[in-house]
């Protein structure tokens, strides 16, 4: 049924996916759309009556919200068709390989210029590097007094894929005489919650959010 806009009552109680439109003589109604066509919007009313009105009789705002409008089906269809890699790499995430070692889940990545292998603990909230490896690799440490198992601190400039990743993380460095052979530290929970880190088991990687 068509109705000319300017007839439609300004009364119209708003539905949950509904929201104002203003026609070009000034009047405003609350509606949802339900279908476009070339030149034609469908709009449904509080008593759930469809009409159909010309698109240009709306005002300049609400003619470019219909332009960009999309149907559930439509947004379905689209998001079906979204590679995982491709909505991941557009939201900020970076990839890092995975391997599994020993039964135990290793991230390789580059620390600023030194390639590391970090093993995925969850036990351990701050990511952690061997004193060996910061001996073996070169890594700067800050040392820190107490005489425990930590014995400094580093801060790499990046930790990622030497291009994009994590910036200015803190590892603690500490005595792991027990870590497996080749393996260089351990990230865990915060890692995970400060960068919303992803585990894709299908594609063995670890896609971290940087900031």
């Amino acid at each position: 049924m068509k109705v000319a806009f300017w007839a439609l009552s300004a009364l119209l109680v708003l539905h949950a996916d509904a929201r104002e439109f203003k026609g070009q003589n000034g009047k405003v109604i609350e509606a949802e759309i339900v279908s476009k066509s070339p030149g034609k919007v469908v709009l449904k009313l509080k008593d759930d009556k469809e009409i159909e009105i010309p698109i240009s009789s709306l005002s300049e705002a609400d003619q470019l919200y219909v332009a960009v409008w999309e149907s559930p089906e439509e947004k379905a269809k689209q998001l079906k068709a979204v590679k995982l890699d491709e909505a991941l790499e557009a939201q900020g995430y970076v990839a890092l390989p995975v391997t599994m070692e020993e039964g135990h889940l290793v991230v390789e990545a580059q620390m600023d210029d030194q390639e590391v292998n970090l093993m995925i603990d969850h036990r351990n909230e701050n990511p952690v590097l061997s004193k060996v490896a910061v001996e073996a690799k070169g890594i700067k440490m800050k040392a820190v007094e107490g005489g425990g198992q930590v014995i400094g601190r580093c801060t790499p400039d990046l930790v990622g894929n030497g291009e994009r990743g994590m910036k200015l993380v803190e590892f603690l460095v500490a005595d792991m005489p027990n870590l497996p052979a080749g393996i260089d530290g351990m990230i865990g929970g915060k890692v995970f919650v400060d960068h919303s880190a992803r585990l894709d088991f299908g594609n063995m990687k670890l896609w971290i959010k940087v900031k």
